[in-house]
């Protein structure tokens, strides 16, 4: 509900709470000033459903008494008093509802075509990896159809599948903990981490003590702006209006998720009001039919073919790597019905074809059944451990699909870098991205090894050595003549406090390169480096006077030869 809605619902209420049926003359003045404020908005006549709407639910979370109750005669139903005179008459409400249909006929005979959904969702993707957090609010909005107070403030989400989420933090027709799975029209794990990263930005902690007016009042025009200008040009605005809003990303997720995720039996209106919230917690069929009509004020949007037709196909994603029906859509499972002895049905002939559950004799080798009957234990049989093996072979195959950057350990910047590259490009596959890239590499390091394996890099000059192709043994080498460089300084120091510590701070200092590179010959050498410090008494801390940069690296390969630092441990 609207944030102004709410605070009047929060007023409103405790004024009633003690009121009874004796103060029922109190209760009809406190209702008509109520609504005599809303009309003063200068609200339009079918906006005025909201906020009665949202009041007569709040009056009915007031526990009913003795003291409180009032039978309607129209539905005979024991209610609170209040909602005697909190409400329309039949002839306003006829109104109200004939204004919003109309308003809803309108708009849906000037429905738009989103002719590029590919385009527009690889904006999305892009905008989520974005640091300014207007470009970060649209894409949450964009890629998960919520609204702007809930991307902001409220909505959380916890990843179930590659591509759906649950979400909790619905503002409208709330209910006490209310989750549901929604479908992502991006990778979930992308989702999370935009939403993740906006909530730390300082702009948006400053607001976490607005009520959800003001929330919508300071971030609302950027939010505007910042769609505007993304989406421009893939996304039309509505016929009445010039420029697109922040709750138009709400109904074009609503269109693409249809077009993508919704099983093609399924109703589109019924996906959308579901993925959408609307028909979401307890409600009568009379009541979540009510709600359905609340999605026709997101059926803006068509997909088009960029000929001016509609695409009204569903569920072309479906089957993807990683994408799934959602649960609320899944078919039940199938049962199983045996025959009866009283079956008149005839038995099926022994090996005969049409059975649903024939056996096939499996071309394999004498060996491989043998594996397969030392796996069977009492009471299982060789059909169950074919299963069991064929599950456990599929569940791998599915957790290479849903494979993520960290959990190969790549660090969150890399893991960004990654998903920017992904999103740019037609490839959004992670697994595939990598058997691309893995090849190239493989056969870089290999034709470099080969040009290279006879070069003896211990008996090159420094210089000579850093116009050579880069590879790990040159690294090596390297890090070895600089962490000897540091030894020969050391020895020439008379002041003990001038000698240098070698540490991976200091050979970073001097020649650069990669840390853990690094590390790794500092700990394969560990036993010298530690003898080279007691020697000298090297202390603990560099002091301020010691310039690293101005310890220069010997040219001569001989120098490193007579140590006896090896290129391995």
């Amino acid at each position: 509900m609207a944030s102004w809605i709410e605070e009047r619902v929060q007023a409103f209420l405790p004024l009633i709470q003690s009121l009874g049926v004796e103060d029922e003359a109190r209760i009809a003045q406190l209702c008509l000033q109520e609504i005599t404020a809303w009309r003063e908005r200068g609200l339009a006549q079918a906006s005025l459903n909201s906020p009665m709407t949202a009041m007569r639910k709040g009056i009915k979370g007031i526990q009913l008494t003795e003291h409180n109750i009032w039978v309607n005669p129209g539905n005979q139903k024991e209610e609170h008093i209040a909602l005697k005179h909190m409400n329309f008459s039949k002839e306003e409400w006829d109104r109200i509802k004939g204004t919003t249909a109309k308003t809803v006929l309108t708009r849906m005979g000037n429905q738009q075509f989103i002719d590029r959904p590919d385009e527009l969702v690889r904006i999305v993707s892009a905008l989520l990896l974005e640091k300014s957090w207007p470009q970060l609010v649209v894409g949450v909005l964009a890629a998960s159809g919520r609204r702007l107070s809930e991307g902001l403030k409220t909505a959380q989400f916890r990843a179930e599948t590659d591509y759906t989420v649950y979400f909790t933090g619905q503002l409208k027709q709330p209910v006490a903990d209310l989750c549901y799975e929604i479908p992502t029209l991006v990778p979930a794990p992308l989702l999370i981490e935009a939403l993740s990263h906006l909530r730390e930005l300082k702009e948006i902690k400053d607001g976490e003590a607005l009520t959800l007016n003001q929330v919508a009042h300071r971030y609302g025009p950027k939010v505007r702006g910042a769609a505007r200008e993304a989406f421009g040009h893939v996304l039309p605005a509505q016929a009445e209006r010039q420029q697109i809003a922040a709750k138009d990303l709400r109904a074009a997720y609503a269109r693409i998720a249809v077009h993508w995720y919704c099983p093609p039996q399924k109703s589109d209106r019924l996906y959308a009001a579901t993925i959408l919230g609307h028909i979401q917690g307890v409600a009568s069929e009379e009541e979540a039919l009510e709600r359905m009509d609340s999605e026709e004020h997101y059926a803006d949007y068509l997909i088009g073919d960029g000929q001016g037709n509609q695409n009204g196909a569903k569920g072309i994603k479906l089957g993807e790597p990683g994408v799934v029906v959602l649960k609320a859509f899944q078919d039940p499972p199938e049962t199983e019905h045996p025959q009866t002895v009283e079956s008149k049905t005839p038995k099926k002939k022994r090996g005969s074809s049409s059975s649903s559950n024939k056996r096939s004799i499996l071309q394999v080798m004498a060996t491989t059944r043998a594996r397969v009957s030392e796996r069977r234990k009492p009471g299982v049989s060789e059909d169950d451990v074919v299963v069991a093996l064929l599950d456990e072979a599929e569940a791998r195959e599915q957790a290479l699909t849903q494979l993520t950057p960290e959990q190969l350990g790549f660090t969150t910047e890399e893991a960004q870098m990654i998903r920017r590259a992904l999103a740019l490009t037609p490839e959004q596959d992670f697994l595939a991205f990598i058997r691309k890239a893995l090849p190239k590499e493989a056969k870089m390091r290999i034709g470099t090894t080969q040009r290279y394996k006879e070069v003896d890099l211990t008996g090159l000059t420094t210089s000579e050595l850093e116009k050579q192709h880069k590879s790990a043994a040159l690294t090596q080498e390297r890090i070895r003549r600089t962490v000897i460089a540091l030894m020969l300084y050391n020895q020439q120091q008379s002041n003990p406090a001038l000698r240098a510590r070698i540490t991976q701070t200091a050979v970073h200092d001097m020649m650069g390169g990669r840390f853990e590179h690094i590390r790794e010959f500092l700990t394969a050498h560990e036993a010298a480096i530690a003898e080279h410090h007691r020697t000298l008494e090297v202390p603990e801390k560099r002091s301020a006077k010691v310039d690293l940069a101005g310890i220069s690296i010997p040219e001569e390969a001989e120098v490193f030869g007579s140590l006896f630092l090896p290129v391995h441990a």
